[in-house]
């Protein structure tokens, strides 16, 4: 006969008894063949399932903005791609982490990129008026350093956010 477990509490983001709840076990009825319980605490637990981490450029931005708080929202972990001349009090706010860096400095990207294998790339020149050039060294040039970087870095999915099922998923070539 095995020990018989009384549930006298749980706790966690899926409220009592939710598939995010963490049960702890705190009293036992033991058998003859099993003459101590140890609380569910003490036992070793398997290996965490650890998320992707998710690079999100552009993340100061409108559409990079409200990308990481979804991503928050749905517990996942973010990294944010920032100048070091962007406000980054929301995403601070939202527990992002933050990697200095700028797409249009190849040499920024590779330590944002480290250990990342989704980037939501939002960053990009936008408006309608300014310089041809800014527009395009930030959204082409720009995106081709990101794609370039993220291939290099073993990114599994590219998703850039400025046009319909624009992305690549696996490797470049």
């Amino acid at each position: 006969m095995s020990a018989q477990y009384t549930i006298v509490g749980a706790a966690g983001r899926g409220g009592f008894g939710g598939a995010c709840g963490k049960i702890l076990l705190v009293s036992c009825n033991n058998s003859p063949s099993r003459p101590a319980c140890s609380s569910s605490l003490d036992r070793p637990r398997p290996p965490a399932y650890t998320a992707p981490m998710n690079l999100v450029t552009g993340a100061t931005g409108l559409l990079g903005s409200h990308l990481c708080e979804q991503l928050v929202q749905r517990g996942q972990p973010v990294r944010a791609l920032v100048r070091r001349s962007s406000d980054t009090a929301f995403l601070e706010s939202l527990g992002v982490e933050t990697a200095y860096g700028d797409i249009t400095d190849p040499s920024s990207l590779p330590a944002a990129l480290k250990g990342v294998r989704i980037v939501y790339h939002a960053a990009a020149r936008v408006g309608d008026w300014g310089p041809w050039d800014e527009f395009v060294a930030i959204s082409i040039r720009g995106t081709d350093n990101m794609l370039k970087a993220a291939a290099a870095a073993g990114v599994e999915r590219f998703q850039a956010g400025r046009w319909p099922g624009g992305g690549f998923r696996g490797r470049r070539r």
